[in-house]
């Protein structure tokens, strides 16, 4: 079984069932032979994820003892509020579950976040300052030169922005899509003049509750919690503008 992401299936009979909720659990622990889930208060002996699983009771101990109590849980429950799954949140699996969409629509370039997995994930919509990386999220392109890709520029502008970027902060439920504005145009990021043609691909970045303009304070990740920071990347797309 891989750690990294450590799934516990609590009885296959289970993962059918209707309407399953998750919850994103920071604060958890291993008391003896339980594992306590803080936000929802939910024991889980370990004796009976062993017998689940059909492996020996020590195995799922050493399985549990692997996650890294300093990151999130993420908990599966079916609609009984039982729980069916428990994956270690990690950045690989926000990268799993999350995905940048971006599209032409006409000259313009649309971009979306997007929740392809099972569960609902705490992201933060881009505002005034996330196209200069003062606040989170860091959204920007990257266009492709000689084979490689190139971030592009900064835009000059006046020291004014969001700062309050936790008031920014969702939950996006599976199946839901967030348009993210604020990208800089490639003509504008690039310096490019009519005509052009560029491959490009959107990229949204998540610090941790890094503040640019404050690097002397610790980050503040607020309500995101311990929720790692991550990166995505969408497909690259073609543009030409004439």
């Amino acid at each position: 079984m891989r750690t990294a992401v450590a799934l516990i299936l609590l009885g296959g009979a289970l993962l059918a069932a209707p309407e399953p909720r998750s919850s994103v659990v920071d604060d958890w622990e291993i008391h003896g032979d339980t594992l306590v889930l803080g936000c929802i208060g939910w024991p889980i002996r370990i004796a009976e994820v062993a017998r689940r699983l059909e492996m020996r009771e020590d195995a799922a101990h050493a399985c549990l003892n692997s996650l890294d109590p300093k990151m999130p849980l993420l908990v599966e429950q079916d609609a009984k509020g039982s729980v069916v799954g428990i994956w270690q949140l990690t950045e690989e699996r926000l990268r799993k579950d999350l995905r940048v969409e971006l599209k032409k629509a006409g000259e313009l370039l649309e971009v979306k976040l997007v929740n392809a997995g099972k569960a609902v994930h705490r992201v933060v919509k881009p505002n005034d300052g996330s196209e200069s990386g003062w606040r989170e999220p860091e959204i920007y392109f990257e266009r492709e030169v000689d084979g490689k890709w190139v971030r592009g520029g900064k835009p000059g502008r006046c020291g004014m922005f969001a700062q309050d970027w936790q008031k920014d902060i969702t939950d996006l439920k599976p199946g839901e899509a967030l348009p993210l504005e604020g990208y800089l145009p490639p003509d504008m990021a690039f310096g490019l003049a009519r005509p052009f043609k560029v491959k490009v691909r959107a990229v949204y970045v998540y610090r941790g509750g890094f503040m640019a303009r404050a690097a002397d304070e610790k980050p503040d990740p607020g309500p995101m919690g311990k929720t790692p920071p991550f990166t995505l990347v969408s497909e690259p797309v073609e543009v030409e503008i004439k």
